[in-house]
């Protein structure tokens, strides 16, 4: 079939034959839609996701928000959601056009995406723009942390702190969108006002004593980000901040020795804890293969392997990541293990 003959009522008609509960292929579809077009395409995939249990609408216009700018996860065009909607008995039943209405619907849809792409490159400034800013509260914030700490969380964990820093003291990291800047607040007092003077439109994160706090680098050892852990195990990042090919490492890499990669804080420490092996921490299952191709350049001779989370999304990027670097997935087996 011809998929640029395809309208957005083709699209919400597509959805209907595949499962929004998958939510890789609801990440994808929703990346398609803004991508083909634009934010016309919310109501068609928020309507859809709908038929998820656990729905969200606040979830579903931040997911949206955070297809801006070009793809962190590659292309993917709307001629692979119709054919994965095909495959689930799904037939395109557009009426055939007349040459004049094909000329027509040609030319909107060339405006279309001229226009999209060209809000793309604009979007894709504002994210470069918001990451340097970003980058640089990072700094500041990571100077007023320390180096040693307790946390109810690394208890729970039975972990130790590798290259993290806790905070000691209260701070309100707030992020100011319209003059894009970001405010620090310590101080009992300064804080104190601030919470008294916020309104609902307020952005900020509150950092209370005894969160941990992890460095999110890239390859070349920047500090772009950072994961916030609450004493609750809570986890936030730095609002408009890059993540992927972001990642926490620790300990000492030997030439043509083991390297691990997994998903969260306390699987990388535990396993470093046990057999001493250097560590990275890919902060979540999609950035696996991405941390994995940026790790290999930087460490060409050592032998990977991936702790992939015991889960579908889990072990399918795990699987990716071990592919990315030539090296070997390990999966948990929890058989005849409480688990609780």
């Amino acid at each position: 079939m011809n998929y640029d003959d395809c309208t957005l009522d083709d699209a919400a008609s597509a959805l209907l034959h595949l499962d929004c509960n998958d939510f890789e292929l609801w990440y994808r579809a929703g990346m398609a839609l803004r991508g083909e077009f634009g934010d016309l395409a919310f109501d068609v995939w928020d309507s859809w996701s709908q038929g998820f249990a656990k729905y969200s609408a606040k979830e579903c216009r931040q997911k949206w928000a955070s297809f801006k700018g070009s793809s962190p996860r590659g292309s993917v065009s709307m001629g692979t959601i119709f054919k994965l909607a095909l495959d689930k008995g799904w037939r395109f039943t557009q009426t055939e056009m007349t040459p004049e209405q094909k000329k027509a619907f040609a030319i909107e849809q060339a405006a279309r995406r001229e226009q999209l792409a060209a809000q793309r490159v604009r979007e894709d400034a504002e994210i470069a723009a918001w990451y340097e800013i970003v980058a640089d509260a990072c700094e500041r914030i990571w100077a007023q942390l320390h180096t040693v700490g307790k946390s109810l969380y690394l208890g729970r964990k039975k972990v130790g702190g590798f290259g993290v820093r806790f905070a000691h003291a209260g701070l309100i990291i707030e992020t100011l969108e319209a003059s894009q800047a970001i405010n620090l607040i310590s101080g009992a007092e300064q804080i104190s006002a601030f919470f008294k003077a916020r309104t609902e439109d307020t952005k900020f994160f509150y950092v209370k004593p005894g969160s941990v706090i992890v460095p999110l680098r890239n390859a070349a050892g920047r500090l772009m980000n950072l994961q916030i852990i609450t004493e609750t195990g809570k986890k936030l990042f730095m609002r408009n901040g890059r993540k992927t090919g972001l990642f926490h490492f620790f300990g000492e890499p030997v030439v043509g020795g083991p390297v691990g990669i997994a998903e969260g804080y306390a699987t990388a420490a535990s396993a470093h804890m046990a057999r001493g092996w250097p560590m990275a921490v890919a902060l979540d299952a999609g950035n696996l293969p991405v941390v994995a191709a940026e790790l290999v350049k930087v460490l060409p001779q050592s032998l990977f392997f991936i702790l992939a989370d015991d889960d579908p999304i889990g072990i399918s990027k795990g699987a990716e990541a071990a592919q990315a670097c030539n090296g070997c997935l390990l999966v948990p087996n929890f058989a005849g293990v409480a688990r609780g």
